[in-house]
């Protein structure tokens, strides 16, 4: 049975309805969803297993940590390295693993113990010293990764939380769009733009987009150029390119929201 343009065009226009629909009901349940979350943490309903409930944190307490992580690194300054040790000298260097931490550590003891084995150029100061600072040092580095662990756990929280609520106001603007509310559309074209997708500078265009520009040069909704260029594999192999502007500059600007 043949297929009229006239059936293809009610097809696609039901389809788009079922679209906007599904996408419509998405962002009800996910707006639902949100307060019901919020409801519930505001009367001490559900529990809060990843700490949410002790968002958004107080500024004064983010400067005090601020201060004295800064003060830290002030007195860190005075004793690290300057410059930094590179990559080729870190690996260069034997460090303090706890393999080797243990080799030193016997030998400390051992040589305290039997002195009659130090050699001429042994320090047996500096040594303690050097045994107490690896000790200490350490402890410091375990403290700070747990400080960046801490940091960058509370920085998923903010920012998770911040997205969320972020996209219930994007939804809201795209719902008084769709009921073409005064200014909502300006605005949601706007806001738009951090879900459209662009091809990187240099990305050759897939099968489906290039398709979906030649139908749209012939049917003139968009302006630019196509370029296939195609030479057949011999020997080693051919070569096949494919240029597409079309709406270069446009797909340029567009903005993705990724991490």
């Amino acid at each position: 049975m043949a297929t009229t343009k006239n059936d293809q065009s009610n097809a696609a226009a039901e389809v788009a309805k079922a679209r906007e629909k599904a996408e419509r009901l998405a962002a009800e349940a996910e707006q639902a969803a949100n307060e019901a979350a919020m409801l519930a943490e505001e009367h001490g309903i559900a529990e809060d297993p990843i700490g949410k409930s002790r968002l958004p944190i107080s500024v004064i307490t983010l400067k005090a940590i601020t201060d004295k992580i800064t003060q830290a690194l002030t007195l860190l300054s005075d004793i690290a390295p300057n410059p930094a040790l590179t990559l080729a000298e870190r690996h260069r260097l034997n460090g303090s693993g706890v393999r080797r931490l243990g080799f030193i550590t016997k030998i400390f003891e051992t040589a305290s113990l039997r002195p009659e084995f130090i050699p001429p150029f042994y320090d047996v100061e500096a040594m303690e010293s050097l045994a107490f600072n690896i000790e200490y040092l350490r402890n410091i580095r375990s403290l700070a990764l747990t400080v960046d662990r801490m940091a960058n756990d509370a920085l998923l929280l903010s920012g998770d939380e911040s997205f969320r609520q972020s996209l219930m106001y994007y939804n809201s603007v795209r719902d008084a769009a769709r009921r073409n509310v005064p200014g909502a559309q300006e605005l949601f074209k706007i806001l738009e733009l951090f879900f459209r997708r662009g091809r990187m500078g240099d990305e050759e265009p897939t099968e489906p987009e290039v398709e979906r520009d030649v139908r749209a040069l012939l049917h003139g909704h968009k302006d630019g150029k196509i370029v296939i260029e195609n030479e057949r594999p011999h020997l080693v192999g051919g070569k096949h390119v494919v240029v597409d502007e079309t709406n270069k500059s446009r797909n340029n600007e567009r903005l993705t929201i990724s991490d």
